[in-house]
């Protein structure tokens, strides 16, 4: 039973005797009484006020919720794995905001929990179709690393296109990769790793596009398996974008904790990143240990005979690592 008040004393001139006694709202009727000196204006005022705060019919709470709190609850549904939940509070947020690409994804995230990949897919691209609506602009790059986890479960050639079709609309956001600023940077960045190795890389360049690094680390590794001429050159090229986009972002974590920190060596590099829990953890999720072994893999078999030289050097490094690790 909910009582709702009035406040009457705002009409108190109109209506100067007026004492509310109870008015409740209960169910589909309404009972008001009153002991009260009415005014011929009071039956006026009465009325609106009833109107006004009875009078319509009564709407489902999430039915006037906004379509982003609905996101939200479907979000939270969807963590629980209460998927049938999520679905419907998706689809009520798309019901009152058609171009919401984040509830076109959350829907392709049930489908794929649930299994039904063509579902998922068709999803994740009805919000990358809209994806000039996101939110947050650069939220399409990890839409399309969703699909390219499902193109990877996928067989055939159709497959393998579509997956490299969504990692290239992603490599397209490196500027330094795309030429689109500083052009001779990627050929000064892989003639100094074949001359000087990946420790003077490192210490010569940061690159500061961290949402593309998956993107160059999966394209590598792709790469790698293909038979095309160049097409290992070129992983060299992306594994090497990634290795130094994952370094960057380390170094400037310990330059913030160690403001004169410096190194000339990846030993140095691990050694120190070791120190700081949650720069190790960056570097393990990053996958930086599997990128410089894809990347000593690419040398050895690239076309530059410097290359064998670089992969020994990175291999120490890692060998290293591994050994810092086991004390």
């Amino acid at each position: 039973m909910l009582i709702r008040p009035l406040l009457f004393s705002l009409f108190s001139a109109d209506i100067p005797c007026m004492r509310i006694v109870s008015l409740v709202n209960a169910g589909m009727g309404q009972a008001v009484s009153w002991s009260s000196r009415r005014s011929p204006g009071t039956s006026i005022i009465l009325f609106f006020l009833f109107l006004g705060v009875f009078s319509f019919p009564a709407v489902s709470e999430e039915h006037g919720r906004p379509p982003w709190v609905l996101y939200e609850i479907a979000e939270r549904y969807y963590r629980s794995r209460s998927y049938a939940r999520a679905l419907e509070h998706y689809g009520q947020a798309l019901a009152k905001h058609p171009l919401f690409p984040e509830a076109h994804a959350g829907i392709a995230r049930v489908h794929q929990a649930a299994g039904d990949r063509d579902l998922a897919i068709r999803s994740f691209r009805q919000a990358l179709e809209m994806s000039r609506h996101l939110s947050i602009p650069e939220e399409h790059i990890r839409l399309r690393l969703e699909l390219v986890e499902i193109y990877s479960y996928l067989d055939g050639e159709e497959a393998r296109l579509l997956r490299e079709e969504q990692l290239l609309d992603i490599l397209r956001d490196d500027p330094v990769f795309s030429r689109t600023i500083d052009e001779g940077q990627r050929d000064a960045m892989r003639n100094l790793l074949y001359r000087s190795g990946l420790d003077r890389v490192l210490v010569l360049y940061r690159l500061h596009h961290p949402q593309v690094s998956e993107a160059h680390r999966l394209r590598g590794a792709d790469l790698l398996e293909s038979s095309q001429p160049g097409d290992i050159d070129l992983a060299v090229e992306h594994l090497l974008f990634a290795a130094v986009i994952v370094a960057s972002r380390a170094v400037d974590a310990i330059i913030d904790r160690r403001y004169d920190f410096e190194f000339t060596t990846l030993k140095q590099f691990f050694l120190v990143a070791q120190a700081y829990p949650e720069v190790e953890g960056f570097l393990e999720t990053s996958k930086f240990r599997e990128i410089l072994s894809l990347l000593a893999e690419s040398l050895d078999a690239s076309s530059d005979s410097r290359g064998a030289e670089s992969a020994r050097s990175l291999r120490a490094a890692l060998q290293d690592l591994q050994a810092l690790q086991a004390l």
